[in-house]
């Protein structure tokens, strides 16, 4: 069987789609027996902007999946080539451009409303990355349930528990950050509620409780506004804002850290969340979108439009030794089911059922 891999979505490992896209195709490929895979990205990735993504998806890919005479064409990341004989599989991660449209501009806005809902509905066959998503496939575009296959994400196996004082050390101080700390991961934009969290955050502070927050992502628009509210309540001390960090630094501020917090007002999945629990941490996570069902009954949930049940939950999180340490370890134990294995051998059990539909 020979399928050929959308590669595009691996453009940046700085989000979670990307570093997905890129952990399930380096398992692919150790598994290249019966099946053959081919990857497929654009001479110019960083370059594929909203106009050139459709031209790469509607053209790019069907003439490089056509002269590779491939069986299926498989989407880990964005919509499915719409022509071709050869089979399609897409995996949808979430619709947020359809339930914030207000948040991306009017291109992306044709992208995300009319032209991704016509390619989805092309597709031989559907996958999505948790059951929230699914349920919003059905709900906005119509696709029945039924006709939508769950395959959950999993977080690379350099997010666990480690011991390594001298490192971790040093690694704070470069970055300046004193313990104890909250931890919140996440791309820097408005759909992530980091203001919400900072101003649940401020009361602790007011309270005078001994904990930091540090907030980890790369900019999307957000920062001013959050970094505006931190200089004018004096919180530059207390709360820091830093840029995207490499994994290998990144599990280091997730061991060290004393919870994390992941309080969207929409998430796809939430592979943020995954990572911390590998690390071993409980957490504060919102109570919608696909959140709950990832983190189980792992960390405490809150109405991510309610500062003041935010902030409840962070101080009963960081004054509670004995519910965060016997959670952190439910935590531990739960982030063992989200294996990549599994979604590997989901994902090609699936390949082989749509290569012989």
């Amino acid at each position: 069987m020979r399928i050929g891999v959308d590669y595009s979505s691996v453009i940046s490992k700085k989000t979670g789609i990307g570093s997905f896209a890129s952990y399930l195709t380096e398992e692919f490929l150790k598994r290249e027996d019966e099946t053959k895979f081919l990857l497929y990205k654009p001479k110019d990735p960083k370059d594929l902007n909203t106009v050139r993504r459709m031209y790469w998806e509607s053209v790019s890919l069907y003439q490089k999946a056509v002269k590779d005479q491939i069986e299926i064409l498989y989407s880990p990341g964005f919509a499915p080539c719409r022509f071709g004989r050869f089979k399609k599989v897409v995996t949808v991660h979430d619709l947020i451009g359809m339930i914030f449209p207000n948040n991306v501009g009017k291109v992306s806005r044709f992208y995300w409303t009319t032209w991704l809902p016509a390619s989805l509905r092309k597709a031989d066959r559907l996958v999505a990355s948790s059951e929230c998503t699914r349920r919003d496939i059905e709900r906005l575009l119509g696709i029945p349930m039924r006709a939508i296959e769950v395959v959950p994400l999993a977080a690379r196996p350099i997010f666990q528990p480690i011991n390594g004082r001298s490192e971790t050390e040093a690694v704070l101080t470069k970055y300046g950050i004193k313990r104890p700390y909250l931890i919140s991961v996440s791309t820097l934009e408005p759909r992530k509620n980091l203001l919400a969290l900072i101003k649940a955050f401020h009361s602790l502070i007011k309270k005078e409780i001994d904990v930091n927050l540090v907030i980890v992502g790369k900019s999307a628009g957000a920062e001013t506004e959050m970094q505006n509210y931190i200089t004018a309540n004096k919180l530059n001390n207390r709360v820091k804002v830093l840029g995207y960090l490499p994994d290998d630094e990144l599990v280091i501020f997730y061991n060290a850290a004393m919870a994390y917090v992941m309080i969207s007002l929409y998430e796809g999945f939430g592979l943020p969340a995954l990572e911390a629990m590998g690390c071993g941490l409980t957490g504060v996570v919102s109570n919608n979108s696909s959140l709950p069902e990832v983190v189980g009954a792992t960390a405490l949930k809150v109405d991510p439009n309610d500062i003041g049940e935010i902030s409840e939950a962070l101080e009963k999180t960081v004054c509670d030794e004995p519910q965060r340490n016997q959670m952190a370890r439910m935590a531990l134990e739960r982030s063992g089911s989200f294996s990549i294995k599994n979604t590997a051998d989901r994902m090609i059990d699936i390949f082989r059922a749509t290569a012989g539909s």
